[in-house]
């Protein structure tokens, strides 16, 4: 299981997940409720790695995901996030 932490930009919780293509990339830590849409508005990524695109919805849907964190970090030098380093 992925460790939660903190983001250095803007002090919300997030986690490091690893594709499926073996790239780290840094998500929010809560999950969102999403609808799978083939050419969905939003990115969202899987525990276990997968890229999926669809909407958020909250109820229903198609699962639990975790929208990456650049989509959401409002920190200064958030344009750095998806570097590895944590």
């Amino acid at each position: 299981m992925n460790s939660i932490r903190t983001c250095k930009y803007c002090g919300e919780l997030v986690i490091w997940i690893i594709t499926k293509n073996g790239k780290p990339t840094l998500c929010d830590a809560s999950e969102v409720r999403y609808k799978s849409l083939a050419s969905g508005p939003e990115v969202f990524v899987t525990e276990d790695g997968r890229i999926v695109r669809g909407r958020e919805v909250e109820r229903g849907g198609d699962g639990l995901v975790h929208r990456p964190h650049f989509a959401s970090c409002i920190g200064p030098n958030a344009d750095k996030i998806n570097s590895q380093e944590d």
